[in-house]
């Protein structure tokens, strides 16, 4: 795995989804969290948006049918809490949050059995992470970072400014 990969969960307006996909982001996840009739925005916002590899995240483990409808509207990615463990359906990839021993932040793995490498993402917490804390990442090869979509401060508006630093850093 390429060490600069990006990784955005819980990704529930079109400004973050932009953004991310706009740096690169090897996964977005939309939060499927919301109710059913927000996932109509989310389909609609993966038209609009080139590329990345637009998927759901959940905080339970959906019913079959969910999954199923989720499969046959183009959604290939879920992300599913680590205790929700469950096999891939055809053409859909299961990824799950785990804990980490070494500290309270999340890494994010590929469940898929036809994936023979682990993908790990961490997650930058409050956007807040130290110059050496990022270089240390930066040595491991199987490490990209992973963010959580937050709130616009108005419809459309968002300060990226920290979120910005914090990418370039990571990818220069």
């Amino acid at each position: 795995m390429d060490t600069k990969k990006i990784l955005a969960f819980n990704v529930n307006h079109l400004t973050d989804a932009r953004f991310f996909a706009a740096v690169g982001a090897a996964f977005i996840f939309f939060d499927g969290n919301q109710p059913p009739s927000r996932w109509i925005e989310y389909f609609s916002m993966m038209e609009w948006i080139e590329g990345g590899n637009f998927g759901f995240s959940f905080d339970y483990l959906p019913d079959e049918m969910t999954l199923s409808e989720l499969s046959e509207n183009g959604i290939k990615f879920i992300l599913l809490p680590s205790e929700s463990l469950i096999k891939p359906l055809d053409g859909l990839t299961v990824f799950s949050r785990g804990s980490s021993m070494f500290s309270s932040n999340i890494l994010i793995q590929n469940l898929n059995e036809i994936t023979s490498q682990t993908e790990l993402y961490w997650f930058i917490a409050s956007e807040k992470i130290t110059t050496h804390d990022l270089d240390h990442l930066k040595s491991h090869t199987n490490v990209g970072l992973a963010f959580e979509g937050t709130p616009e401060s108005l419809v459309g508006v968002k300060d990226f400014d920290t979120l910005d630093q914090i990418i370039e850093n990571w990818q220069f």
